[in-house]
């Protein structure tokens, strides 16, 4: 059996890197992947997706990996009341900002619903109380495998969806052959690929809709809307790398990972913020991102807020700035400092919270910062008015 990295390069022909869009992605490292090359779905990477979608009920033995593929079973099969059954994963870990890559290979035969896409979840349902986004790096009908969607979706708390823009082409390769699916996701746009190729701009600013931390769904699923060809199954969906690449840290003071219950979720946003003083409370002015809470405290000289980033993943030079939420009772000489190891680098930069408008505000500039050190951002009350913490980014420049 060959090893996953042997079968990839043998296979495809493109090499799994993020350089696969090209100087967009210059700076970009791998953070996670998996290259499916165990005997069984690695649990502590996926969880399944369960349940009834459309026309078939998804099981989680319909998935297997198999000589490096992850393969997603199709049947022809009742189940729960449905006549059909598949499959998917989602993963564990939950994501932000990067680039996201999967070879995709699909079925022959109609009537199947294809897609690797990105929305918070563990795979038991869709619909959640929070509002949060949907980016869809691709969605393919098997009844249309030269007709390819790319997609954003922005749902609101309750099941129905706010908006929606997509954009269709056809793909240079047919959908039954290997194919590399990929996006890349900053602050202010999603740019969406199809084997090296940018396909759609989507421009996405953070007051669009809500950033919020994604999990990786790889999942097929039966649409009885197009007619499900029987005699082609059963069928798979087949995947040979799925990969998340990172550059840059947003650490937030409140969470964005919007599950059914946020307060017990692990999200990495927040994992590194504290406060010292009392009397800190959630605010009702959003963050550098619709839909996130703030934090903040009134008339305490002692407050302080911190963000910490002790998992940087690779050593560079970075740019570091925090969102300021301005409002007329805010600290007007609320200081900002930069942290190393605990100890100070960058003295109190001093900035009125009540002037101007929402904005980032550069901390320091041009900073060499190195794997296992400790870096941190802190926010210190004047004692007057109210001081506010929200977001701080590191911004990999070299």
């Amino acid at each position: 059996m060959f090893s996953s990295t042997i079968f990839l390069s043998l296979l495809f022909p493109l090499t799994i890197t993020a350089q696969s869009c090209g100087t967009r992605c210059a700076l970009y490292t791998l953070a996670w992947s998996d290259q499916f090359d165990g005997n069984a779905v690695d649990t502590s990477m996926w969880n399944y997706r369960t349940g009834p979608r459309l026309a078939s009920y998804q099981r989680k033995e319909n998935v297997e990996q198999i000589d490096g593929e992850l393969i997603i079973t199709q049947k022809k099969e009742s189940y729960q009341g449905l006549n059909y059954t598949a499959g998917g994963l989602i993963s564990v870990p939950n994501f932000h900002y990067g680039y996201f890559e999967a070879y995709v290979k699909l079925n022959k035969g109609g009537g199947w619903h294809n897609a690797f896409w990105l929305m918070c979840g563990n795979g038991s349902k869709t619909v959640y109380t929070n509002t949060h986004t949907e980016i869809d790096i691709f969605e393919i009908e098997t009844s249309k495998p030269k007709e390819m969607i790319n997609a954003m979706n922005f749902w609101l708390g309750n099941g129905n969806r706010a908006s929606g823009y997509s954009a269709v082409h056809r793909p240079r390769k047919n959908s039954t052959e290997w194919n590399l699916h990929s996006a890349l996701w900053t602050e202010e746009r999603v740019v969406f690929f199809e084997n090296g190729k940018l396909v759609w701009d989507y421009t996405f600013g953070p007051q669009a809709w809500t950033h919020n931390y994604i999990n990786i769904w790889l999942t097929t699923v039966a649409n009885a809307a197009f007619g499900t060809e029987d005699s082609a199954l059963p069928s798979s969906m087949r995947v040979g790398n799925v990969s998340y690449y990172q550059k840059d840290y947003y650490l937030t003071s409140s969470t964005l990972c919007f599950f059914d219950n946020p307060s017990s979720a692990n999200c990495p946003s927040n994992a590194g913020y504290s406060e010292t003083g009392s009397g800190w409370t959630t605010s009702s002015l959003s963050g550098y991102t619709k839909k996130l809470s703030t934090r903040y405290v009134t008339g305490s000289s002692n407050a302080a807020a911190t963000w910490s980033l002790s998992s940087l993943k690779v050593s560079g030079t970075y740019d570091v700035s925090a969102f300021i939420v301005v409002y007329s009772n805010s600290d007007p000489k609320a200081k900002y400092q930069l942290l190393k190891n605990g100890q100070v680098v960058q003295e109190d930069i001093e900035i009125d919270q009540t002037k101007g408008v929402n904005r980032w505000a550069v901390i320091a500039s041009n900073v060499t910062m190195n794997t296992g050190e400790n870096w941190a951002v802190r926010v210190k009350a004047s004692g007057v008015g109210s001081i506010r913490a929200d977001t701080v980014k590191f911004i990999r420049t070299a």
